[in-house]
């Protein structure tokens, strides 16, 4: 899928006074969605597959937004505002048909620049950040094809420079930079004039550490990002193979002759443990890099996602490596990885602290995974939650325990059915677990 952008370049002036520009009218290229035939050739599927949107589009990320098992379509739409908003195009299910989703909450229309995917908050959904000039978007999956827009409860706006301008973020990533099994988020920040929104003409890139209770930290100063550099592009991978994730920034300029690219070598020196993985899938597909797999490492009642993406950040194409910090987690009860076309392959016990390299005809096949079944069924909406949180999949009565950060039993009670509302109005602010039999669910109480 190729995103085109802008052709002729309109403004919307006010009448009888054309210094004053109200929007843009640009007009922006059709994009084109090109089908693989084999054999190093393609055929243009863009109407066959019902895609044609004619966005200025900056951002493509290909990812399995509802969980479904197959790669559905974000798109991310400068001038979205004026000309098209972001997207969503979801696929059917059988490879032939996308349609576009207008009611999921993915189609503000903004700058939009770049996207990061990551599962922020734990419950087995991939979630979206899309960077704007102004204030970024976070998009927490809630399930049931619905987003909401949280970038203020999770602290990571980015909305303005440090003079009060906007910021204009670009490249932007989640990865766990310091191994404490939270996801971290990197924002590429760079001017660029519009005429309209004036930004910062000098403005910082942004690291937010994740932690634990349920937000995000800025720790830009203390981890070293103080240059003022104009940037664009981002990327990360373990460049140095230490088990700590660097990362490299692309730059409209070049300081102290490095020639735009900056490359930021983690020195973290307290970090948790990690796993990391690369696949190999030699069942005779193409996809030999298994882009659009899922991987979810079970570990210490907790689940940790990660989707292996073909890139969607701006500018730059992140590792194919899937890295998992631990923390202080000891040991992995199993690794599941689920290949594109659907089967399951699973890893029990794997060491820790190192990479593996997952070939998939040496590993065993699963239809069921009977020890964590329950992991997949058991969900907790709205997360976060202000009064009412439901939870889905418990199929029997059975007893509930909530705990608050401490280990401290705040509530218990019965689940009645498959569908239970619990009342959190007596939880001050706070994450919490909630457990059902030998189940862990981390959810978040805002208001």
């Amino acid at each position: 899928y190729v995103a085109d952008y802008v052709r002729t370049i309109r403004f919307l002036l006010e009448q009888d006074n054309d210094d004053n520009i109200l929007g843009f009218d640009h007009d922006c290229g059709a994009d084109v969605f090109y089908l693989n035939q084999g054999g190093g050739t393609f055929v243009d599927a863009t109407e066959a597959y019902g895609f044609g949107n004619a966005g200025c589009g900056l951002a493509v990320a290909a990812s399995d937004t509802d969980g479904d098992g197959d790669q559905d379509l974000l798109l991310a739409n400068d001038f979205g505002q004026w000309i098209e908003p972001n997207a969503l195009y979801r696929n059917d299910g059988v490879g032939s048909l996308f349609r576009q989703d207008t009611f999921s909450g993915f189609t503000d229309g903004m700058y939009g620049m770049g996207i990061a995917v990551g599962d922020i908050n734990e419950d087995q959904r991939l979630d979206y950040y899309v960077t704007n000039i102004g204030a970024n978007t976070l998009y927490v999956n809630q399930g049931n094809n619905r987003f909401t827009q949280q970038a203020g409860a999770w602290r990571v706006k980015d909305e303005f420079t440090d003079t009060g301008q906007f910021t204009t973020g670009w490249g932007t990533f989640f990865a766990d930079l310091n191994n404490d099994s939270y996801l971290d988020l990197f924002v590429a920040n760079g001017p660029v004039y519009n005429g309209l929104d004036v930004d910062g003409l000098r403005q910082g890139d942004r690291l937010y550490r994740g932690l634990a209770e349920g937000r995000f930290a800025n720790v830009s100063a203390s981890a070293g990002l103080t240059d003022t550099i104009i940037s664009r592009g981002a990327a990360y991978a373990d460049f140095n193979a230490d088990g700590l994730v660097d990362f490299v920034v692309i730059s409209v300029e070049a300081l102290d002759d490095q020639r735009g690219l900056y490359y930021y070598q983690n020195t973290t020196e307290s970090s948790g443990g990690f796993i990391s993985l690369e696949l190999i899938d030699d069942s005779g597909t193409a996809n030999h890099e298994a882009f659009g797999s899922w991987v979810k490492v079970y570990a210490a009642g907790r689940v940790f996602l990660r989707e292996l993406s073909g890139g969607s950040s701006h500018s730059g194409q992140s590792s194919e490596e899937l890295h998992f910090g631990l923390g202080a987690i000891s040991e992995a009860d199993s690794v599941v990885v689920r290949w594109p076309d659907g089967e399951r392959s699973i890893v029990k016990a794997p060491s820790l602290n190192q990479k593996h390299t997952l070939l998939r005809s040496n590993l065993p096949v699963t239809t069921s995974i009977p020890h964590f079944t329950a992991w997949d069924k058991l969900e907790v909406f709205p997360n976060p939650t202000g009064r009412r949180l439901e939870v889905r999949g418990a199929y029997h009565q059975d007893a509930y325990q909530i705990f608050d950060a401490t280990g401290r039993l705040v509530s218990k009670g019965e689940l009645q059915g498959p569908d239970t509302v619990l009342s959190v109005d007596s939880l001050a602010n706070g994450v919490y677990l909630l457990r059902v039999g030998n189940i862990l669910r981390r959810f978040i109480v805002s208001r």
